[in-house]
């Protein structure tokens, strides 16, 4: 028998070691308001030019969005109460499983609080009397507690409950039919707010005659 000899090359068979390097800088990924959607791209590529995948070392990714082994970080991010960062690691593997791993963060954004009731006139009464209590309607979209305050023009001694968000007021006497200007700010946990101005009319009452009508026989 004939032996042989030289050698043969074959690709893809052995890699030299090196590590992927990372595209994406460490850090922060960016920010979105909580009940939107994220979407990120990580990227890192490898000396050997073999495929890249990606996988979550240590720390965790904002509630409602995942990692895909391609680099994506995507999904519908939870709400929160006040700004919140998450801090994480992310490992980009080739595929002889050299790794390098990166540290990075991204934030979910509370959201503003809402008020329904427009800009209005809330009440218009009588010189003499108290300010009619009326509801003021704000929501927080991020499920939070809300506190509201008058914060403006508050010539006509109204308050508002931080629990029951009622507006009243104690008695005004006014010589002449007068407008007062009031404005409500409502602040959730996040310490975000929102505010709109209202007007309360007070109105002058006519004069009354005491002497009584005297009639002759």
């Amino acid at each position: 028998m004939v032996q042989q000899s030289g050698s043969v090359t074959k690709s893809d068979v052995i890699d030299a070691g090196a590590v992927p390097t990372w595209s994406t800088s460490s850090g922060s990924l960016g920010s979105v308001s909580g009940a939107n959607v994220a979407n990120v791209y990580l990227s890192a590529t490898d000396p050997e030019g073999t495929t890249v995948t990606y996988e979550l070392s240590s720390g965790s990714l904002p509630g409602g969005l995942s990692l895909s082994a391609n680099g994506l970080i995507q999904g519908l991010a939870n709400s929160v109460l006040s700004n919140t960062t998450y801090n994480f690691a992310i490992k980009a593997k080739d595929t002889v499983n050299n790794n390098t791993e990166r540290s990075f963060s991204y934030t979910i954004l509370n959201r503003a609080p809402v008020i329904n009731t427009a800009q209005q006139l809330l009440q218009t009464f009588y010189s003499g009397n108290a300010v009619p209590s009326t509801t003021i309607s704000a929501y927080d979209p991020d499920g939070g507690t809300l506190t509201y305050s008058i914060t403006s023009g508050n010539s006509v001694n109204t308050t508002i409950g931080s629990a029951n968000r009622v507006i009243v007021g104690t008695p005004i006497v006014v010589t002449s039919n007068t407008t007062y200007t009031i404005g409500v700010t409502v602040t959730d946990q996040g310490s975000l707010t929102a505010s709109n101005t209202y007007t309360i009319r007070v109105l002058n009452r006519p004069p009354i005659i005491n002497t009584a009508i005297v009639t002759g026989k």
